[in-house]
């Protein structure tokens, strides 16, 4: 005579965590995860008397769920942490962090004039190298120097504008994002 399928996922929940020796699923995780495995297996293929002489094996049946006691603790911790969630979920910027669109266009600038104009750390940039250069060959005070320096100048506008416009396509790009999943700016 065969069992009932009830029986067969209670001996692999007793089976489970203590190792076959017949507790149930309530050991740490390393014993919990041990025990399924080894204990579970352990437990049913190891005999244990009469009654399991007669048992029929088969493939096993769907699996169960039990629903776990509900206790007024669980029910005030639940509703405490669902309310902390309401409250940082209407705080701007929660979820994620919202880019801060002029720091971001503020370094991108100064990068570039560094590059070119030199900066407080010392760096000279490229203007620096062209007069230095301009100096070395005594032409210092000439016209064409001036003219380089000035093409300088518009090569870093030229810069700057497609900088500016890479920039703005981007923040716009994000603030529609943030507008389509409710981000709050």
């Amino acid at each position: 005579m065969a069992k009932k399928e009830d029986d067969w996922w209670e001996r692999m929940l007793k089976g489970g965590a203590a190792g076959g020796v017949g507790g149930y699923m309530l050991g740490g995780p390393i014993g919990s995860g041990i025990g399924m495995l080894g204990g579970g297996l352990a437990g049913l293929f190891s005999g244990g008397g009469d009654e399991e002489e007669d048992y029929q094996w088969s493939m096993p049946p769907d699996p169960k769920f039990f629903q776990a006691p509900e206790y007024e603790e669980t029910k005030a911790a639940r509703g405490a942490w669902g309310e902390k969630l309401q409250q940082w979920g209407d705080q701007p910027g929660y979820g994620a962090i919202a880019p801060d669109w002029a720091d971001i266009w503020g370094r991108a600038k100064k990068r570039v004039s560094q590059y070119y104009w030199g900066g407080p750390e010392g760096g000279q940039g490229i203007s620096g190298k062209v007069k230095a250069s301009a100096a070395r060959r005594g032409v210092a005070d000439s016209p064409a120097g001036e003219t380089m320096l000035m093409r300088m100048g518009a090569t870093e506008a030229g810069q700057l504008g497609d900088i500016e416009q890479k920039w703005a396509f981007r923040k716009l790009n994000s603030e529609k994002q943030a507008d389509k999943i409710g981000f709050k700016t």
